[in-house]
């Protein structure tokens, strides 16, 4: 415990904390939204295999040892930063060029809150400290 009562906030404190669950891509996550709007499957874009849910929001923890490999989604997806060290995220744009972009809580110019990952690109994110984690938060919409 500190001084203050407050335990230190640890990867461990997050995924008890937030009853996090290990993540098929790496790392941990748990739903913490559904909007309970379905679209049906003849109203979604090509590419989607049923219908689905118009917005799911989940927590994502991803510890220094964990890494998001490259995939990309048929949805937009909006990544916000919670807690711990700053999160790289390699986003792969329209043209072919690679773009790195940092997610966290920083006054630094470089370093964002949050970051919009469009429907379609390939994106993969690590921890920039590689002894540390990053607690974020993923909307998609439409869910997949």
């Amino acid at each position: 415990m500190m001084k203050n009562g407050s335990m230190k906030q640890t990867s461990k404190f997050w995924i008890d904390k937030l009853n996090l669950m290990p993540h098929p891509e790496d790392g941990y996550f748990a739903e913490i939204y559904k909007l309970d709007i379905i679209i049906k499957h003849s109203n979604l874009p090509e590419g989607f295999s049923g219908s689905c849910p118009l917005l799911t929001s989940i927590y994502y923890l991803l510890s220094g040892k964990d890494i998001s490999h490259f995939h990309r989604l048929k949805s937009d997806k909006l990544w916000r930063f919670y807690a711990g060290t700053p999160l790289l995220l390699y986003v792969i744009d329209e043209t072919g060029a690679l773009n790195k972009y940092i997610l966290g809580n920083s006054s630094e110019k470089n370093i964002l809150p949050f970051l919009l990952i469009t429907k379609n690109l390939w994106f993969a994110a690590e921890v920039k400290d590689k002894k540390g984690y990053t607690l974020a938060g993923c909307t998609v919409s439409p869910s997949i």
